[in-house]
């Protein structure tokens, strides 16, 4: 069985974007002429991840309908009509459409940098911990794997408004040491876009 076969992705992109002043998934990948969210999903779809589901807003839903972007086949674009909710709550409601016993990538849109090399390295250890996380330098970065027993967990608790980290900090973690420096990156504003990509 290939190594991603139970192993789905959930990008949350349904926050509003408001420090950049645009919607950050369609951001440009420096120049390589693909949006942030082009980006995201074809390294997911090239590492052999069969679903992968983003959250986003209706205005996001509408502008990507718009923007005519090369997504896989296998991306399903679900809305949050609620993104005031917060980050949690996007995370519910991209996991109702995770298959059972399924782990689960979570990615935000805005830490773009994701390579083929550490997603198979902490899909190795995913039955060893409960959220595995990738570590450069001593900190904790993106994105993080969540076994499939906290992906239960995420469809079955009662307040959709905790924090993720808070909810994460439950369960067993497992580190998965890495070189890529840049999975520490976010991009909020003009200035860490800017810095990200000069």
């Amino acid at each position: 069985m290939h190594a991603f076969a139970r192993i789905s992705c959930i990008i949350l992109s349904a926050g509003s974007s408001f420090r950049m002043g645009e919607h950050k998934a369609l951001l440009g990948f420096g120049n390589s002429g693909a949006t942030f969210l082009e980006k995201i999903t074809a390294t997911y779809a090239d590492s052999g991840i069969g679903k992968v589901v983003v959250v986003v807003s209706d205005e996001l839903n509408e502008k990507i309908g718009l923007a005519n972007l090369n997504l896989s086949e296998n991306v399903h674009l679900v809305v949050n009509h609620h993104p005031e909710k917060g980050r949690f709550f996007s995370l519910k409601t991209g996991m109702a459409y995770i298959e059972e016993g399924f782990s689960v990538f979570l990615q935000n849109v805005d830490n773009p940098f994701i390579y083929p090399d550490l997603l198979t390295a902490m899909v190795r250890v995913e039955e060893d911990g409960e959220v595995i996380m990738p570590v450069c330098q001593g900190k904790a970065g993106h994105p993080v794997l969540m076994n499939h027993r906290v992906c239960k967990a995420v469809a079955e608790e009662c307040n959709p408004e905790i924090r993720i980290d808070q909810f994460l900090s439950k369960f067993r973690r497992i580190p998965v040491l890495t070189d890529h420096d840049d999975i520490l990156i976010n991009i909020n504003t003009p200035g860490d876009y800017a810095l990200a990509f000069p």
